[in-house]
């Protein structure tokens, strides 16, 4: 899949995410700030069986990654931009802000 179609994809199934609760604070967002380590092993935990992924950012250059070339690629985004990462499915997502937090998501089973 080309850039542009990851991202519109992304998009699409964005609308359709289930978002995890952080339930000490009201909200589906955690913070990670620009913890590496830590980014490291949500990728890890979250798409535990799951290579390639997608790593979403704009509409010109997302692109389809393996894991290991996933934490290359997001380790310098942190704080910096907001970008997601997809299961090639798009059935699970890490969503990051640039403001240090992340939220994750599945899709609805509807």
């Amino acid at each position: 899949m080309d850039s542009k179609n990851i991202y519109i994809s992304s998009q699409v199934f964005s609308r359709k995410t289930l978002w995890q609760r952080n339930y000490s604070a009201d909200s589906e967002w955690f913070y990670i700030g620009d913890d590496t380590l830590k980014l490291n092993s949500l990728i890890d935990l979250v798409f535990a069986d799951e290579q390639p992924l997608y790593l979403v950012t704009d509409r010109h250059s997302s692109k389809q990654l393996s894991k290991s070339e996933t934490f290359e690629n997001t380790k310098n985004l942190l704080e910096k931009t907001q970008f997601s990462i997809w299961d090639l499915n798009f059935k699970k997502v890490i969503e990051f802000n640039k403001i240090g937090v992340y939220r994750i998501g599945e899709q609805r089973k509807d």
